[in-house]
């Protein structure tokens, strides 16, 4: 007993754990293990019951516990059950089994895509905000502005206020410059200044460049291959068949080369002439301003295709300082530094990438006309004579010359029966001249000798001379004058004005000083010359009414008759005065003129001439007048048209008082070619009163850079000068382009 004990002491736990994993399988093999109470492992979760290789073959349960999430697994395949508070799935591998209250579901796993099915009918499309709208006035708000959201049914919503925030405080601002020489300070509503800012004072600018005007090119020929050479265009204003130009150096112009009608482009139901090319197809092409060198090309059409030669043409930059092409034209200012002569032309150019076509892609050269470029126009032709001068005083009469050989002359006639012959102052007769007789002549008798001459009697007392025409004494009815076509009229410049208007009806009133021009055709082939005093009566002279006048101007062959109104004789018994106390006659009440040289009868006999006096010294020459002569201030008429005249001055001193004023030129007082110039001042029209539309210039006669008419000077006492040339006339019209210079102060 106590041996036993001893042994089983003497085994440890290793020995004994190894021992029992030696003999306990081969025990549970062949015996089978009975268990009665529970078999629990010392871990959860980490130990299997059977393996792989030693699987159990039956198991027989009661009943099967599995955590939450744990499957019983048949080979490969899984299965799991999960449960829900309503419902419940089966999981065997890809396939779920499903119960809920819809009844049992059963999902397999996810096929292939199928094709995508037809598409659905679209919806109706839904409202949205298209934009915003003031509203109009509306009294339910207290806010002034209000707006209302539009919608894309075309509905809108409704008005809505606009919050206002409280109104700030007023600033300061300024409200003029104060300038006392090269120092200035700015003035501001509340009464204070600024300190004094010195304006500096810089070098002298490069000189400026002249304003502009316009060359119109139309209808171009030729350019097409196997048309005429070389090439033609026409350019308004300039001549046919490529013209010469003359360009001035400094100067801008506006190039128009939309009607050179290559091609007419449909707009509606017009047809619109352009530079465009058919030939360029979706390509694009249009015709371009160049120039050429003189020296290396003639002008020709040099298109790819028909010559082998693509001219070079000269670069822009060499001949202006700006060139700005938008396709249908240009403006450039031609360069100081330009040569003095080049060809013009046109060259082919891509629409859409504005450059040159060259080489295969279709190049194409027109040269046409010379252009030469020169710092001064090229002399106009000879402008008509002037207004013919007030005549000089008579110089004295020089001392008579010897008495010549007195010639012969007949003193007497001497008759013998049919037959007479002339004595002469020399004692001599002449040849006897018989005289035809009603019956048949005799046989004459013969001649005796000739006797001698007798002594020659004393001359006979000259008789009175004739009675010669009056080439200054002529009636005219008031009812037959005229003026421009304008029937029962006269012209009348103002007293100091240079501006005047045709006047009818019983407007036909003047005074003292003023103006006047008339057309009739009584007034053709008379004698008057400038200066002369004339005296205009009314008839029947009962009336009382007539007046003097000087003058001013006379054309004989088209019996236009200019006279200046003065006050040493008139008679006018009902005239009212005008401000200088000067009668105002009424000519409307005129009937018929008489019109005389100085009085109211005719010329007188001439008196015998006097003795000659010692003829005098010379006197001095008279002072030289001025090359540019200048007007005195005058007014235009606010609300009507004004033809302003250059008979006395190339530059007319003008100011405006208000709105409405038309400026047109009397064009038989410019030549082509002349300069002359308008200084036109505000000097009476409160500010804002007159706009830039307000003054109408003659858009048949007058043309302005970019098309746009000149501002006009918005302060009192400013001034714009303008600068106008006449050139040629086209289609029958006066042509006139203009520069000017805007707000010179000062009056």
């Amino acid at each position: 007993m106590s041996d036993s004990l001893i042994r089983l002491r003497q085994l440890n736990q290793r020995d004994l754990s190894g021992f029992l994993e030696q003999i306990l399988p081969d025990v549970l093999k062949k015996g089978g293990v009975i268990i009665g109470g529970d078999t629990l492992p010392t871990l959860s979760g980490q130990y299997d019951l059977g393996s792989q290789s030693y699987p159990w073959e039956n198991v027989y349960t009661d009943e099967i516990s599995l955590p939450y999430g744990s499957g019983i697994r048949y080979g490969d395949t899984l299965v799991y059950f999960e449960t829900g508070n309503s419902y419940s799935k089966i999981h065997i591998g890809g396939y779920s089994i499903s119960s809920d209250g819809n009844g049992n579901t059963i999902i397999g796993p996810t096929g292939p895509t199928g094709a995508t099915g037809p598409t659905g009918v679209t919806g109706p499309s839904g409202i949205s905000v298209t934009g915003a709208a003031l509203c109009a006035p509306y009294t339910g708000f207290s806010s002034p502005y209000t707006f209302h959201l539009k919608f894309s049914n075309g509905t809108t919503g409704n008005c809505l206020p606009l919050p206002i925030g409280p109104q700030g405080p007023t600033g300061t601002s300024a409200t003029g410059v104060w300038q006392s020489g090269d120092y200035i300070k700015f003035l501001f509503s509340d009464g204070s200044s600024g300190n004094l800012v010195q304006l500096p004072t810089g070098s002298r600018g490069e000189r400026g460049y002249i304003g502009g005007a316009v060359i119109e090119f139309d209808q171009i020929t030729g350019i097409y291959s196997g048309e005429a050479q070389p090439p033609e265009v026409d350019i308004i204003d300039f001549g046919i068949n490529n013209p010469e130009l003359t360009f001035l150096k400094g100067f801008s112009y506006n190039f128009d080369y939309n009607g050179l009608n290559t091609l007419l482009v449909t707009s509606g139901v017009d047809e619109i002439p352009t530079n465009f090319l058919a030939s360029g197809g979706i390509t694009g092409e249009y015709l371009r301003l160049t120039f050429y060198d003189t020296g290396s090309y003639d002008p020709a059409r040099y298109i790819f295709g028909e010559t082998g030669i693509e001219p070079s043409p000269i670069s822009d930059s060499v001949i202006f300082d700006s060139f700005s092409d938008d396709l249908t034209g240009a403006f450039a200012t031609v360069s100081y530094g330009a040569g003095s002569k080049y060809y013009y032309g046109f060259q082919k150019y891509n629409i859409f990438t504005k450059l040159p076509l060259t080489g295969s892609d279709g190049f194409g050269h027109y040269i046409l006309g010379v252009a030469n470029f020169s710092y001064t126009a090229p002399t106009g032709p000879t402008g008509p004579s002037g207004i013919q001068g007030i005549p000089g005083p008579a110089g004295n009469t020089g001392p008579a010359g010897e008495d010549g050989p007195s010639g012969v002359s007949i003193t007497g006639l001497e008759r013998n029966v049919n037959d007479i012959r002339f004595g002469y102052s020399n004692g001599a007769f002449s040849d006897w001249i018989n005289l035809p007789s009603g019956g048949p002549s005799g046989n004459n008798g013969a001649t005796g000798p000739t006797g001698p001459s007798g002594v020659a009697g004393p001359s006979g007392v000259a008789g009175p001379s004739g009675e010669h025409g009056d080439l200054y004494s002529m009636s005219f009815a008031l009812s037959n004058i005229s003026y421009g076509g304008t029937g029962a009229a006269f012209f009348k410049y103002p007293s100091g004005s240079v501006v005047g208007s045709v006047v009818t009806g019983n407007n036909r009133v003047f005074s003292a000083g003023d103006r006047l021009v008339f057309e009739d055709d009584a007034f053709r082939g008379m004698a008057y010359s400038a200066w002369q005093k004339l005296i205009f009566a009314d008839v029947p002279s009962t009336d009382y009414r007539y007046f003097s006048a000087y003058v001013y101007d006379y054309d004989k062959t088209n019996g236009i008759l200019s006279v200046v109104v003065n006050t040493d004789t008139y008679s006018c018994p009902s005239c009212s005065l005008d401000g200088n106390n000067n009668p105002i006659h009424e000519f409307y009440k005129y009937d018929v003129i008489d019109l005389n040289l100085g009085g109211l009868g005719s010329t007188g006999p001439t008196g015998p001439s006097g003795a000659t006096g010692l003829q005098g010294e010379p006197g001095p020459s008279g002072a030289r007048g001025g090359p540019f002569a200048v007007s005195p201030p005058s007014g235009l008429l606010a609300n009507n048209t004004s033809i302003v005249s250059f008979y006395e001055y190339d530059s007319m001193n003008l100011y405006v008082t208000g709105a409405g004023v038309t400026i047109r030129f009397n064009s038989g007082t410019i030549s082509t070619g002349q300069a002359v110039m308008i200084r036109l001042t505000n000097s009476g029209a409160i500010d804002g009163d007159v706009e830039d539309g307000d003054i109408f210039w003659d858009t048949e006669q007058m043309r302005f850079p970019n098309n746009v008419w000149p501002v006009f000077p918005r302060n009192v006492g400013y001034s714009n000068i303008y600068t106008f040339i006449r050139h040629r006339d086209y289609n029958n019209h006066p042509v006139y382009f203009c520069t000017y210079a805007a707000n010179y102060a000062g009056l």
